[in-house]
């Protein structure tokens, strides 16, 4: 009886460790990971793509709802089933007709998105450079262009890793164009994604060169300066002494020589004859002038009195040391006089070893005077400033050509009847920071059909409007600089 009731006891036990895991390991469990939010700047009516994991951390399969809330309001759900052990990603289409910022909410996970106005074109984005060391800046610049017929207000996001690192307002007059900058410093070494609008770019952070080596070379690189300091200071304190030796040398050796009479000891006649008294000059002669080598020795000037007027240069600066074609660069320097007395200084600036301006001041003893010059190259290249021996450098970078793009094709109206009127236009935008011509040519099935000449500033947009007239109906295939669209010319029935 014993043994029959120790038996059940121990069966009921091993059931009971083996099936307990079991049963609280049955359910499915659920996490919602790896938010996504692509991209994360769109026009007004554009869509963006939300998407997001659901992994099944349990043992058994099940199926969960996921929620999308944008602005803390219910936009959408999705049932997803997913196996135990496995991952399935889930994906929204948004799509907002208002600009603006949007939060994005699934699960406890947030993030962000931006909605810009239609009415707003961003292109020729710049990264400059696109390579940098560590806490190095980057920048960045893009241009803007309102297409719109009203004036657009709007604060323009600069996204780094889509999230947002700087805004700039920005406020355009109808058809008007901009150029919007910004400034980027990064300390992390990696690749940089940079997204203004819909244009993206790339920025690299690199180490600089003395981050490169680990700080035990730096100590041996510093024993090794301490060193050859120390080398240097035995050698600076040892030649005086090694002169000084040959000297009492040379001191000794001629006390041990024997001393020349001299012409004035008492007892010997001089060598040369005595003065005599110089007879007063007649009247009408003209005065004897002693030669250099008869005559007295000059006065020597007295010790610690210094010149009348002694003139020295310091503290050359030069800003900025890099500037575009045309753009102005100031050199500066102090004059100072150490002097007793007053007096005039030409203070010349060389560039490139030829004498480009001349500072001409008058100052007073013990005074000292800022001198600047204000020099414009017109050509790109490095060059060097000297200014009484001191020098610098700066450096002229070229401008950028003019660059035309093409955007906003509007074909007005598409569906015309027999010898009506249609008006083709685009926005034209020189992108560089020169004044250029371009000949923009509209080409109707691929022939050219009219050339118009513009001339534009730097950074400025205009329309150019095309006004044609068809008599054959069917369809006409529009290009113009690589926008393309269509009109229809509809047959004229006469009853």
């Amino acid at each position: 009886m014993k043994k029959r009731f120790w038996s059940i006891f121990l069966t009921l036990m091993m059931a009971f460790v083996l099936i307990v895991p079991i049963s609280v390991n049955a359910d499915a469990n659920f996490e919602v990971t790896n938010l996504s939010i692509t991209p994360s700047q769109v026009k007004e009516g554009d869509s963006v793509f939300i998407t997001a994991d659901v992994v099944n951390t349990g043992d058994t399969a099940g199926t969960y709802t996921i929620e999308l809330i944008i602005n803390n309001t219910f936009i959408d759900s999705k049932d997803v089933t997913v196996e135990p052990g496995n991952s399935q990603a889930v994906s929204f289409a948004v799509t907002e007709d208002i600009f603006g910022d949007y939060s994005v909410e699934i699960d406890g996970l947030t993030g962000t998105f931006n909605v810009m106005p239609a009415t707003l074109d961003l292109g020729s984005l710049r990264v400059d450079p696109a390579q940098v060391n560590e806490g190095e800046s980057v920048f960045i610049s893009a241009i803007a262009t309102n297409t719109g017929n009203t004036t657009l207000d709007y604060p323009l996001k600069l996204m780094v890793d889509g999230i947002t690192e700087a805004t700039e307002d920005v406020s355009l007059p109808a058809g008007e164009s901009t150029t919007v900058s910004f400034t980027v410093t990064r300390s992390e070494v990696g690749d940089y994604i940079i997204q203004v609008g819909s244009q993206t770019a790339v920025f690299k952070v690199k180490k600089s060169f003395w981050a490169m080596f680990p700080p035990y070379l730096w100590a041996v690189f510093g024993a090794i300066f301490g060193v050859l300091v120390m080398l240097i200071i035995v050698l600076v304190t040892t030649q005086p002494k090694k002169k000084m030796a040959r000297a009492d040398r040379r001191k000794e050796k001629a006390e041990r020589m024997p001393k020349p009479t001299s012409p004035m000891t008492p007892g010997i006649s001089p060598s040369v004859p005595p003065l005599t008294t110089v007879p007063p000059i007649p009247s009408g002669a003209s005065p004897v002038v002693p030669s250099p080598t008869t005559g007295p020795p000059p006065m020597p000037r007295s010790p610690g009195i210094a010149p009348a007027a002694l003139f020295s240069v310091t503290n050359l600066t030069i800003t900025p040391n890099q500037v575009k074609e045309n753009e102005p660069v100031t050199i500066g320097a102090v004059v100072t006089n150490n002097g007793t007395e007053a007096g005039n200084y030409s203070l010349v600036l060389r560039i490139g070893g030829v004498v480009d301006n001349i500072n001409e001041m008058s100052l007073g003893p013990g005074t000292s005077q800022a001198a600047t010059f204000t020099i414009v190259k017109d050509i790109a290249g490095e060059y060097y400033a000297e200014v009484d021996g001191l020098g610098c450098r700066f450096t002229v970078i070229p401008l950028v050509p003019a660059t035309f793009t093409m955007s906003n094709l509007v074909i007005s109206p598409d569906r015309v009847r027999q010898g009506e009127s249609i008006s083709i236009s685009a926005v034209i935008t020189n992108t560089g920071e020169v004044s250029g011509n371009y000949s923009v040519v509209l080409r109707i099935k691929g022939i050219a059909e009219s050339i118009e000449e513009i001339s534009l500033p730097p950074n400025r947009s205009q329309r150019v409007v095309f006004n044609i007239t068809k008599d054959a109906p069917g369809f006409y295939q529009v290009a113009l600089e690589g926008l393309t669209g269509r009109f229809v010319v509809e047959m004229e029935w006469n009853e």
